[in-house]
């Protein structure tokens, strides 16, 4: 299949637009183009390259998710990134007979990495060097907390104990021991959520982050030769990156660091009132980021589940495009709309008919649960990798 680009200056002189079409395919050639439009009756490629291109700051929450992160790895690409989890528990409403206040003979903090629900599934998560043992420690945190950032987070109290060695997605339980000053309380479940915080739980060796399920953690009690369970309450899950990339043609994309690009589309006056048939936003990425033989040995950078695409009007209107993955050749691409959203095309369609449409759009990652996982994408002016958006126009035949 050959590609022919074609240049279109506009009067206004300062965009660009690629035509392209495919010869052996009978839907892509170009006929009649030139100041009067596109003709023929065969539908024509244009590719439309934005004309502003930046990451800005939106929330990214890692409060009450499905898991939990901890530990610091070394990215040789991306920097250090650390995570730190932070969990609350409450005793259940209802306990055995003769618990309350008896003696607590043990207490072991559970952290599993997966958990099984009716409705979800959390699988085990890891970052980093697959086959690093690591080892964890748990803080206790001296104040009550409500935290959407680590800015709000209360500084951790002393450690209180320390895991043994674990590999990466194995269940950890920790211990507590007597000498912790709160041990002796654990039974006495009046007023505990007023007396008791949590723990933060920070990682002390390995590479790598790793994940536990949130619905599945719990501090096992032991009283009075009782066993009762004390639930997950409350989660919060801090990340930092020290040391980071530097890149010339790529932009970076976290989940965890609250960033999402942003750009717009300049419409060209050459393409008002034509008929726009499909409209597709392509976002090529850097795959080499997840290329095995660009890795060091057994280390792995998940791959994210997909992509969200809101559109901004001129009042501010939130029109949502549904989520996507990633392409074999590493390529986003949005077409189809969300449940109650507007396609792309329809979009465009009214842009060229000059009514009001979305002005601004904005690319994020779909944040179903708790991850650092990293997408590297292509800016504006990286040739064929350059993100764009394809629109197909056909004019009738004169």
């Amino acid at each position: 299949m050959r590609r022919h680009v074609f240049s279109l200056l506009l009067a206004c002189g300062f965009l660009l637009i690629a035509l392209t079409a495919c010869n052996d395919n009978p839907t892509g050639v170009g006929l009649g183009v030139g100041p009067e439009g596109f003709q023929g009756g065969t539908p024509v490629n244009v590719d439309l390259e934005p004309s502003t291109f930046e990451t800005v700051s939106v929330d990214d929450v890692t409060e009450n998710q499905a898991r939990i992160l901890t530990g610091r790895v070394d990215d040789p690409v991306l920097g250090t990134i650390t995570t730190t989890g932070y969990i609350d528990v409450s005793p259940p409403t209802t306990l055995p007979d003769g618990f309350e206040g008896s003696t607590v003979q043990s207490a072991q903090l559970v952290l599993p990495p997966r958990s099984e629900q009716e409705t979800s599934s959390i699988q085990p998560y890891v970052y980093g060097d697959t086959l690093s043992t690591m080892t964890v420690g748990i803080y206790a945190m001296p104040n009550a907390w409500e935290a959407r950032t680590a800015d709000d987070m209360p500084a951790a109290g002393s450690r209180i104990a320390e895991s043994e060695p674990f590999a990466p997605g194995d269940t950890v339980r920790i211990d507590l021991p007597q000498s912790w000053s709160a041990f002796g309380t654990l039974s006495d479940t009046t007023g505990f959520d007023d007396r008791f915080h949590g723990f933060q739980i920070r990682g002390v060796s390995g590479n790598a982050s790793v994940g536990f399920a949130t619905p599945s953690t719990f501090l096992q009690v032991v009283a009075d030769d009782d066993t009762v369970a004390y639930g997950a309450s409350r989660s919060f899950t801090s990340i930092e990156r020290s040391g980071g990339p530097a890149l010339s043609n790529r932009t970076l994309l976290q989940d965890g660091f609250g960033r999402a690009l942003s750009f717009e589309f300049t419409f060209p006056d050459s393409l008002r009132d034509t008929p726009i048939s499909r409209a597709i936003l392509r976002l090529p990425t850097d795959t080499t980021l997840f290329d095995r033989e660009q890795r060091p040995p057994n280390f792995v950078r998940p791959l994210t589940s997909g992509l969200v695409i809101q559109g901004f009007t001129s009042d501010s209107t939130l029109v949502l495009a549904s989520p996507t993955s990633l392409t074999s050749d590493g390529v986003f691409a949005f077409e189809a709309p969300a449940q109650s959203g507007a396609s792309l095309r329809q979009i465009f369609q009214s842009i060229a008919l000059g009514q009001s449409a979305v002005e601004r759009y904005q690319v994020s990652l779909n944040q179903s649960s708790n991850t650092i996982n990293p997408l590297l994408f292509y800016v504006p002016g990286s040739g064929e990798s350059t993100p764009r958006v394809s629109l197909t126009i056909t004019e009738p035949d004169s």
